[in-house]
């Protein structure tokens, strides 16, 4: 995972936690932001758009629901 989206992720989980939600959950959501960071590699995660997202999304092999 790229070092700039160490520390935001860190602080989401704990935020995450702090709003109670289940483990599951957590490991889950975490888990899917870490695959968006190894698809931005030399981008920090506050610069990332929506356009780059629906760009970088629009060339992954995931069935429907995953998107």
């Amino acid at each position: 995972m790229p070092d700039a989206w160490e520390d935001p992720l860190i602080a989401y989980e704990r935020f995450l936690w702090s709003q109670g939600m289940s483990p599951a959950t957590i490991r889950s959501w975490v888990e899917q932001l870490r695959t968006i960071a190894r698809g931005f590699p030399s981008t920090a995660p506050f610069e990332v758009t929506t356009d780059d997202l629906f760009e970088w999304m629009a060339g992954q092999r995931w069935a429907r629901e995953t998107r």
